[in-house]
């Protein structure tokens, strides 16, 4: 009777266990086969009140990870609508994994990129009782689990000495760490080739000594390269030393992304003088062969760096002109001057240094107008009042601004019309006024630069200057690390070439040469 009332086929009774089947979920601490032994119970149910689950329906086919060749190296979980979640047998501590019951890719991934050194076994297809007894007559069974393979490939010679460089010259570590027997003891657990050894502290410096003349040649071939380049400089004290630090910058020709290297950081001894400086500048700039590659140095607003550019800038036709029309005198005015002057600036022009343009710091610029200019300007200007006066004017102006008439609409209609454009006529020759049209209606990626080169040459030379002499102050910070009073004996020659390895990342770049 209990049959006939809860076993009848109806409709209710079927979509009831139809959606207890479906929604048949795997507990937590269940083995597999007590979940399996469940929805075997549903299915034999439905089958009894005439609703029978097809076969790609059921838990055990439409669930390919039962069936997957390499299902044997991870553990079953659990399921819950369309995804079921295995623990891989060969991670370290509890790495659970989620994937579709109908597809295995997800875990092949797994298999793929965190076991590639493991080699992968096929599950054994399950056999009849005749054909297992045979299996284990001939010899054991293979192992479930494959065993991992922890044995490192030997290091070579080179290779040793380089991870060594790479470790003293990032970690800015003293030289004579190679010599701590700590530190051998370390290296000598390492599995190298036949007659690797670390070298003591005067031969690894002899291989950093060749690995920077390496990392110069290597530069100086891809500047050879590249048309545009500025360059920032600056003078750094520490420990009763002073630097000139110089970095250099481009913007690369096929990929228009922006580079930088540190090109010195040499001792200067003496006086900060204008002169001294630029002499210094453009002996970096001559020794990469750079004097008629930059376009601009970027400093901070020293009186000794705007005088050394002041007088050692070469002053173009066009400058001489607005000078000349600037000084020239009147019919009425005679001037005067002194012979001697004359004959010893002729004297002087033959060895005249020759400086490119300067540029000054935008940060600094900005600092000393916020913190000296405007309390300058407000405790000595008598204006100072009235514009104290017109701030207070416009302040409610500022709380309000629905009172101040906007002007968006006619800015943004005037920009439509400024990059809209009339068509014209195609000419054979080329005309520089239509490949600037062609370029402001062509759109806004970087990349179509590729495309007009007149205006991508004017781009690489305007563009090539940093705004600001930042990059050279993360020099000196990085000096700072390595130049410590503890190592007050370090050469400023050793100190300089250690100090361009760290910034420039020689042992640590993916490829040794620099993208032109």
């Amino acid at each position: 009777m209990l049959k006939a009332q809860f076993e009848r086929d109806t409709v209710a009774n079927k979509l009831f266990l139809k959606k207890k089947y479906f929604r048949c979920e795997m507990k937590e601490g269940e083995h597999l086969n007590d979940h399996l032994k469940r929805m075997k119970e549903l299915t034999d149910q439905l089958g009894a009140i005439g609703s029978v689950i097809e076969e790609e329906d059921q838990i055990g086919e439409r669930c390919s990870f039962f069936s997957w060749k390499y299902g044997h190296y991870f553990e079953f979980l659990s399921t819950k609508d369309l995804n079921i979640k295995v623990r891989c047998t060969l991670c370290v501590g509890e790495k659970v994994l989620s994937t579709f019951k109908n597809t295995t890719s997800n875990l092949k991934k797994h298999l793929e990129s965190q076991h590639s050194t493991v080699k992968l076994t096929e599950r054994v297809p399950p056999s009849g009782p005749k054909q297992r007894a045979v299996t284990s007559a001939e010899g054991p069974t293979p192992p479930k689990q494959q065993k991992l393979d922890f044995g490192a490939k030997p290091v070579s010679d080179e290779e040793l000495k380089k991870l060594v460089a790479q470790y003293i010259v990032e970690e800015m570590l003293p030289i004579n760490t190679v010599d701590s027997p700590s530190f051998r003891a370390i290296i000598k657990k390492i599995p190298t080739s036949v007659n690797a050894e670390l070298p003591h502290r005067t031969t690894f410096t002899s291989y950093l000594e060749k690995e920077f003349t390496e990392m110069e040649r290597n530069l100086k071939a891809t500047l050879n390269e590249i048309d545009f380049v500025s360059t920032t400089a600056d003078i750094w004290t520490a420990n009763n030393r002073s630097y000139m630090g110089v970095t250099l910058h481009w913007i690369s020709r096929t990929t228009l992304e922006r580079h930088k290297v540190a090109l010195a950081c040499r001792q200067i001894r003496g006086r900060h003088t204008y002169d001294v400086i630029g002499t210094e500048i453009e002996n970096i700039h001559s020794s990469y062969g750079l004097l008629n590659k930059v376009v601009a140095t970027v400093t901070d607003n020293g009186s000794n760096f705007v005088k050394a550019f002041q007088v050692y800038h070469p002053v173009t036709e066009s400058d001489d002109e607005t000078e000349e029309e600037e000084s020239s005198p009147k019919d009425d005015d005679v001037t005067f001057s002194d012979l001697s002057e004359i004959l010893s600036a002729e004297n002087e022009s033959d060895g005249q240094l020759s400086l490119p343009p300067h540029r000054r710091c935008a940060s600094h610029t900005i600092n000393i107008i916020c913190t000296r200019d405007v309390e300058k300007h407000l405790t000595t200007n008598e204006e100072s009042r009235l514009l104290t006066a017109e701030c207070c004017t416009t302040a409610p102006l500022a709380k309000n601004p629905a009172s101040v008439p906007s002007a968006t609409t006619s800015s943004s209609q005037g920009e439509m019309d400024f990059f809209t454009f009339e068509a014209e006529p195609e000419e054979e020759t080329y005309s520089a006024e239509k490949e600037v049209m062609d370029y402001l209606m062509s759109g806004y990626d970087l990349q179509i630069l590729h495309k007009f080169s007149s205006i991508k040459t004017i781009f690489l030379k305007y563009n090539t200057p940093t705004p600001s002499s930042a990059p050279v102050e993360r020099l000196f910070s990085l000096g700072g690390l390595v130049l410590m009073p503890k190592r007050n004996r370090l050469s400023h020659k050793r100190f300089e070439k250690l100090l361009l390895m760290r910034y420039n990342h020689w042992f640590t770049r993916s490829t040794l040469l620099f993208p032109p």
